[in-house]
């Protein structure tokens, strides 16, 4: 496990849970061009974050049941809810990003690595300890997107594909919640305008 004496609070604190047998070397040193990251195993996680952690990063194989079943029992904690979870692909097949959003992904990354791509989404997804201007709308906003994800997680597969006016909401809501742009991008966005 790497670990740092005294946090800096002015830059990302990463947590990179990995089943992975070379820890996610690679990936790990594209996180650290951006901030302090924290190398774990998946048993390793802990119940609850520290407060300096920004977001987690999780490679796992997404199609061992140990491992999406560990990392599942931890990232459901009430802790977690409101961190941000990127989940690495091992490749771009549709059952191992069903698997990363069901395991309450918010973002993913694919192999092979491409490190500009992993820092604008890093930059995107955890936000830095410093410097965020959360307004009441923003928060509000953050509010709505997490209901739509914590709606789609109780009612799981079968309530996402059956008929009803309640069923048809909740996937609208979820689509509204994946097409549209984070505030962050948007923020950005109207700076570059400028």
């Amino acid at each position: 496990m790497t670990t740092q004496a005294n946090p800096s609070p002015s830059r990302r604190r990463l947590l990179l849970a990995s089943d992975r047998s070379d820890q996610s070397n690679e990936l790990a040193g594209i996180l650290k061009s951006i901030g302090e990251v924290d190398t774990i195993s998946t048993l390793e996680i802990p119940d609850a974050p520290a407060d300096h952690i920004s977001g987690i990063v999780v490679d796992i194989n997404l199609r061992s049941a140990e491992s999406v079943q560990q990392v599942r029992n931890k990232l459901q904690a009430e802790a977690y809810r409101s961190m941000p979870r990127l989940f690495v692909l091992a490749d771009a097949l549709h059952h191992g990003s069903m698997q990363a959003w069901a395991l309450g992904a918010t973002d993913t990354i694919s192999r092979p690595f491409d490190s500009e791509s992993i820092l604008q989404r890093i930059h995107a997804a955890f936000p830095d300890s410093h410097g965020l201007d959360i307004t009441p709308a923003t928060e509000a906003l953050n509010n709505g997107v997490a209901a739509a994800h914590a709606a789609m997680l109780h009612c799981g597969a079968r309530g996402y594909v059956a008929n009803g006016a309640a069923q048809r909401r909740l996937r609208e809501a979820y689509f509204v919640a994946i097409v549209t742009p984070a505030i962050k991008q948007l923020k950005k966005m109207l700076a570059d305008m400028k």
